[in-house]
């Protein structure tokens, strides 16, 4: 089954961590938040994800391909203007 995620918020709430970071890969215990959303839902029912990225979406991208997961992810950027 696919799942979407919406990951292309800029963040504004999580300033000053966002001010350079994409709001998908603030980091929780060291880990970016997008990777434990990915990981707790593969290896269930859900099997495919797709990332839709916006701003700083370049960022999330390099994070995904930087995890090994027991499904496969997708990141779709958007409009390039926004990163």
């Amino acid at each position: 089954m696919k799942v979407v995620i919406l990951c292309g918020g800029r963040g504004t709430r999580l300033s000053p961590v966002t001010n350079n970071l994409a709001k998908a890969c603030v980091p929780i215990e060291g880990i970016p938040s997008i990777v434990h959303l990915i990981e707790s839902f593969s290896g269930t029912i859900f099997d495919n994800f797709i990332l839709l990225s916006g701003y700083r979406g370049d960022q999330i991208e390099k994070i995904i391909n930087t995890y090994h997961f027991d499904a496969e992810v997708k990141v779709i950027p958007s409009n390039p203007e926004l990163n």
